[in-house]
This record gives C-alpha cells, sequence and structure tokens, in this order.
C-alpha cells in the first residue's frame, strides 16, 4: 500500500505584515441567501485584487472562504489599505437593509513565519487571526509591533486594549483597535476578553518611533 505522506517541500522564511479579515456574522448572511453572499463576497476579493492591494503593495496569501490573508511590506501601507478595504465594503452596502450588510473585521501583525508552495506557517500566522477575533465590525485590532512602527500622517483613532489572552496564545499580547476617523457602522463592535482593559482613545497623527518601517 504506497504512502499517503509525501516528501517534504522546501520552507522558506520571512517577516511581513500580515492582515486577517473576515466578513461578520457572515454564517447568517448565507444563511440568508447563500448566492447572493457568495457574489458580495467575490465583488469585494475582485476589488482588492484589481483596485486596492496593488495600490499598496499587498497581495493574498489565502482565502478562507468568507476572509482574507494578505500580505504587505510595511504597517502603513497595511492600514492604509485596510482602510479601504473597510469604505468600500461600507459604500457597496449602504443602501442594504442594516440586517443584511456586510461589515468587515480585521487584525494585524508583524509576523515571522515559514512557507513552502501551499501555505505559509508559524505562531504569529495563528496570532494575527485570533487578534481578528478580536475585532468588532469596522475595527483594525492591531499588535503593539505594528502600533510602534506606525509613522505620523495616519488619522485613526486608538484604543488602548491593553493586554489580551487570546486563545491558544500563551501569553498576553498587547492590543489597540483602530478604528477610521468619522466611519460610523451599524452594529456595536464585540466585547474585548483583556485583563487591564483601558478605554484610552487617542486621535493621531501618531509619534512615530525612530525604527518606523517605510510606508
Amino acid at each position: 500500500m504506497p504512502s499517503l505522506i509525501g516528501p517534504p517541500h522546501a520552507l522558506q522564511r520571512h517577516t511581513l505584515v500580515l492582515l486577517v479579515m473576515d466578513v461578520v456574522e457572515s454564517v447568517r448572511l448565507m444563511e440568508q441567501d447563500q448566492d447572493n453572499f457568495v457574489r458580495r463576497w467575490q465583488q469585494l476579493v475582485w476589488h482588492a485584487e484589481q483596485e486596492i492591494l496593488p495600490r499598496h503593495g499587498g497581495y493574498i496569501v489565502k482565502s478562507m472562504g468568507d476572509g482574507l490573508m494578505l500580505a504587505f511590506a510595511s504597517p502603513l501601507r497595511c492600514v492604509q489599505a485596510a482602510y479601504s478595504l473597510l469604505n468600500f465594503c461600507q459604500q457597496t452596502h449602504a443602501h442594504w437593509h442594516p440586517a443584511q450588510q456586510m461589515h468587515l473585521r480585521m487584525g494585524c501583525h508583524l509576523a515571522s513565519f515559514v512557507a513552502d508552495r501551499r501555505d505559509i506557517y508559524g505562531i504569529d500566522v495563528n496570532l494575527t487571526a485570533r487578534l481578528c477575533a478580536l475585532a468588532g465590525p469596522g475595527d483594525i485590532v492591531i499588535s503593539a509591533k505594528i502600533r510602534d512602527r506606525l509613522v505620523p500622517g495616519l488619522d485613526a483613532e486608538i484604543e488602548d486594549l491593553g493586554e489580551c489572552y487570546l486563545r491558544h496564545v500563551t501569553k498576553p499580547v498587547h492590543a489597540y483597535r483602530i478604528t477610521p476617523p468619522g466611519m460610523a457602522f451599524a452594529f456595536t463592535a464585540q466585547p474585548v476578553a483583556c485583563s487591564a482593559l483601558q478605554a484610552t482613545f487617542a486621535v493621531t497623527p501618531m509619534a512615530g518611533p525612530q525604527n518606523a518601517l517605510p510606508g
């Protein structure tokens, strides 16, 4: 009987900014109208591929049915692309009934990982997905590594979430929630399971550190 296990593939090591995004309450939306949800999702992915990602130097790592994992060279370009995705989603669904609107949530982290020709692997990959799970509709939750590398000129409302205990992550992760200024959403953000939650808001431009990555 032949073995089901093939030879291992060569691994390549990378450090990039990863962004994981998915659709809030996608199961409910699909149950309401599966074909319509798929068409709207395809429209969003097409716009991301054709317009947003080329403009910000990003690319799709993989699709997860109702979500995407994206990669960027810098935190600033990642957050700018995230803003564009949120804005496109809001504009294209503004005429829909609130219960049928599509809302995105996102997590962003400066990740070190290994990759082969099929997938990417690593603790930081999982951590990025967990940060996404902290976000509410229209939110971008970022790690401290991203926050420390953002540069002046990025307008955002920033909420310090403190030390957050993420599922299957041993040590707490300091996280921040970013919302584009002036962007209102129909839903209330989900509660965040963090210790020492701090409701400290600050409106940028932010004073970036000396080691900020280029935009």
